[in-house]
This record gives C-alpha cells, structure tokens and sequence, in this order.
C-alpha cells in the first residue's frame, strides 16, 4: 500500500516530528545527538542565516566535510531555505573538487578544517563563493563558523515552502570515468521510495534505530539514512564509512559491529561489502543482535549464499534490490517474504515501471531475454543531469530511463540484473556480456578474481582479453581447457594476471583501466581451440 503521507515536503516532516516526538533522538554519531525539536530549530537558524549570507531559491550549496550529525543538520538547513544541497566525497583531487565547483556554480560551501586549506586555494578566485566552517570557530572573520549559523538567532526567516517538485538535491558521481556528473531531484522523487517501498513493503517505521554504513554522499544513504529517517520519525545512527589504511580498516569493520549492538540497530541498507565486513567481524564469536531485523543489500548479485550466511549468523532478513543513482532508491526489491532461493532483484516498486529493451532491435525483449533495462516513474530524476541538456535527453526517451544495465525478468516479473551496456564486446557482428565468461572462470580453481574486458582488433572489432587474480593452486593447463568449452566467440584471446583488480572512487570495478596496467600474460589462446600458446 503507498503511503501518500509521506509524500510531503521534508520540512513539513520534520516539523511533525517536533510537534509528536521532540525529545526523541533523530541523529547521533559518536560526538553528539540531537533530538527532533533541536533538529527542527537549528535547521530553522541556519535557514535564515543562509538567507542573510544571500542563498535564493534553487542555489546551489555544496557540503565537503567528514560524515557527522551536522551534515543532517546542514542538509535540512538548505532545503528549508529552498536551496538545492549536494553532499560531496571527501578526498577529491584538486582537479574532482574543481570540475564539481564548476559545473555546480555553488553559492556556498560548508567545510571542516581537515578539508578548509583545499576549499580556500580552489575557491580564491571565485569571490561570489562563502566558505562556512563547521567544526570550530574560524580564525579567518570572512569564514561564518555554523555554531555561530545554528546556535544564534538569524534576522531573517529563512523558510522558504520548497514545492514537492522543485528541485532540491543534487548528486554527484564520478562513475568510471573520473569525470564528475550531478543529477539533480526534486522532493517528490526521494519520498517516493521511502511511501512506495521502504515504509510499507519493508516496514520502515517510528520505532527503528537506522544506520547506512556508507558515506553520506551515497545516495543510499541519502535516501534511506537521512530523508527516510526523517519521513517516518526513526532514530538515525551516522557511523564512520571510510577508512585510510588496513589497521582503520579493521578498526572499522569491529566498530561497526559493536555500533549495531549497542545502538539496537534494527534497519541497516548497504553493500554487499557492508555484510562481507559485518560477518568476518563476528567471526567465530557467538555474536548476537537481537534487534536487527531488515539488511538491505544494493543489488542481487550472489545474494543467496550471503543471505543465509545472515540469517544464520544474526537472525536478520537480508533482502536485494535493484538501484541507480538516477532513479532514487529501489526500482526493484525482493520482498520479505519472498523465495529464500530466490536470486532475482525482485519486483518493480509499485508505481515504477520497467521494462527490458533489446539493444539491436529497440524492442522490447521477451520473457527471460537479456536486454537494457528502462525504468519509468515519479522516483527518475526529475532534472536529469545537472548543466547537461543534451545528456540527459540521450538516456530519456518519453520519460523513460535508460540505465545502460543489462537484465532479465522471469514470467512473474521478477528482474535479475546480468551487466552493463558499456561492458558488452562487439566480436564481429555478435554481442558478448563479459560475465557470462566470467563466472565460468571464476570456478576454476586458483583463481579469485575474474574481469573479461573488450580490447580493439582490427579485424573483429573487440576481442574478449581475461585478466584474472590467482593464488598458487592455480593450473593453467585447466584454465585453457576450460576456456576452450565455450563457443568460439567468446573463447578469450588471451588470459593475463594482474595483482589488483582497480575500482573508480564510486566503488565500481574499472573495467577499461585493465587494458592499460602491467599484466603477466599466462597463454594466448584463439576461438579455434587448435591454436593455444601457453606462457
């Protein structure tokens, strides 16, 4: 059932929650907390304060510090004053925060002193910019410190009646590229989720203690740690999500562990990595939490063995789903009480339309056919991507989505999601999903990573290269033979090692950076299995 009552304006929820719950804490870290009628009145004070420093409607106003209660604070702060906030990585090159302040046109940044030095040399030459110090008082008088913002009263009212299809956050990713893209939303498309799926399908309520242990500038977190704690009046737990080195990498995975005992954490969204670092934390230990009760997982991939592995260790439900930055939560869930064996991505979130479109014809693939998934409904960004007219009109097609991944549904609708568009290698006239090569490497033993790119040939266009991680039990003489059980064209031409597999900063696997790093060649193989050339 879609609950349209939440399909309100943030501030209008989060006065709510004052009225209802004032002294009941809305956010905590480890430094601090604030209750809903102190969050309500600080965001309040920072509004007008805003309006003093001269933020108008539709302004962008860019947050560049470290995860806390304050970018909560900061976030709401900017949509009541009608702003439009983007909540950005930590750690960007001078040349990521540049291009972003650039193509954001910000009005304002809010920063910490670990971040200010890098904020103040990249904005020197923008003199419409204010820089805004959060964690203490400026030395600098021309930088406003937010305690002062927060704590103090404003001349100005700052509230500004944001409609529910003004466009209010915008959100920045640098994808695979390392050229940094923001997508803009309107309130309409980050409550619909929370109305269509998070409340009533997987029983988001008052009483839930949430926590996303993902960086705030994820949109999962976003849309779940933030604007779905707020939409329903729960508790939101920020936890630290990022790490420098392997000690504060394990430091990290046990901190957040005990976070979820001892914060009676009962709704947690993230990554597959989330619960691969949850369950080697417990380890062993007879470790209980018998609070938590929803995990959800951002896609489907390997989610069966995962989610036992959940259940058994802790007694929670994990569940899959389907997402893209673009579209604002879930386009698809697995429900509660779906099939345990069930690998799909689930079923469309009630009032998002998906369809499966093969990419030769145009037309719509049939039943368990693999094609580019569209998805169409009030979640899709509704100002596409940000200063870029032309790109946003090359993946909407009367309002339809493409998301450029690859997928198939199942006679009852369910969606499994197979790969990426981009990733597709053209050998001659044939299409290949690299996955599909993939997984049959990976259960060769020995080896632990597997990653097919496309490289160009003059001849057929691209040829399928494997570049592989392997430990000392690898045979390559297994491997070839193995490889050589597949059709011809999709046969790799060569099989290489590489130490790491690389990641762009969204976490994604960096496909095309294969072809360009240091690789240990293991055979040469051809599609005419007679021809092999083992190293």
């Amino acid at each position: 059932m879609l609950r349209t009552d939440l399909i309100r304006p943030l501030a209008e929820l989060l006065r709510d929650n004052a009225r209802h719950v004032p002294e009941k804490t809305a956010f905590a870290d480890v430094r601090r907390s604030v209750t809903w009628l102190d969050l309500d009145m600080r965001t309040e004070r920072v509004a007008g304060h805003l309006a003093g420093l001269g933020v108008q409607q539709a302004d962008r106003v860019l947050l560049y510090l470290h995860d806390r209660v304050e970018v909560v604070e900061i976030y709401l702060a900017i949509l009541r004053r009608g702003g439009i906030s983007a909540i950005v990585h930590t750690g960007l090159s001078d040349a990521e925060l540049a291009a972003v302040l650039t193509d954001s046109q910000a009005v304002a940044v809010f920063t910490d002193t670990e971040n200010l030095e890098q904020v103040r040399r990249l904005s020197a030459d923008l003199a419409d910019l204010t820089v805004i110090l959060v964690d203490q008082d400026s030395e600098d008088a021309d930088i406003p410190s937010y305690a002062t913002l927060a704590e103090t009263e404003p001349d100005l009212r700052g509230d500004a009646d944001l409609g529910l299809d003004d466009l209010a956050f915008l959100s920045y990713t640098a994808g695979t590229t390392g050229t940094p893209r923001g997508v803009l939303f309107s309130q309409r498309n980050v409550t619909w989720a929370i109305a269509a799926c998070y409340a009533p399908i997987l029983g988001l309520g008052a009483d839930d203690r949430v926590c996303c242990p993902l960086p705030m500038a994820e949109g999962l977190t976003q849309q779940v740690g933030i604007v779905g704690v707020v939409a329903v009046g729960a508790t939101g737990w920020i936890a630290a999500a990022s790490a420098s080195d392997l000690g504060d990498l394990i430091t990290q995975r046990t901190g957040f562990l005990t976070d979820l005992a001892r914060q009676r954490i009962t709704f947690v969204a993230g990554m597959h990595s989330t619960y691969r670092d949850l369950l080697w934390a417990a380890g062993e230990r007879d470790v209980t939490l018998p609070d938590l009760r929803t995990c959800l997982v951002a896609g489907s991939a390997g989610l069966s063995e995962l989610r036992t592995a959940i259940e058994e260790k802790f007694g929670a439900t994990l569940l899959g789903s389907y997402m893209t930055m673009e579209t604002t939560g879930p386009v698809t869930v697995s429900w509660p009480t779906s099939d345990r064996a069930d690998l799909a991505a689930g079923l469309p979130v009630p009032g998002v339309s998906v369809r499966v479109i093969d990419p030769r014809t145009g037309a719509d693939a049939g039943i368990g056919a693999e094609g580019e998934i569209w998805v169409s409904g009030p979640n899709v960004a509704a100002g596409g991507y940000h200063g870029r007219t032309g790109g946003s009109r090359a993946v909407l097609t009367d309002g339809w989505y493409h998301t450029g991944d690859l997928g198939r549904r199942d006679d009852l609708g369910r969606l499994t999601v197979t790969g990426r568009l981009a990733e597709m290698i053209r050998r001659g006239g044939e299409l290949i999903n690299p996955r599909a090569i993939e997984e049959l490497l990976l259960g060769v033993a020995g080896v632990t990573a597997a990653v097919v790119v496309g490289r160009p040939d003059a001849t057929a266009g691209e040829v399928p290269v494997a570049y592989l991680k392997t430990d000392a039990g690898l045979d390559v003489a297994e491997l070839v033979a193995t490889c050589q059980r597949l059709p011809r064209t999709l046969v790799p031409v060569e099989l290489c090692r590489v130490d790491e597999v690389p990641l762009a900063r969204s976490g994604r696997l960096a496909r095309r950076a294969l072809l360009d790093i240091p690789a240990e060649t293991l055979a040469v193989l051809s599609a005419d299995t007679s021809r092999t050339d083992l190293r």
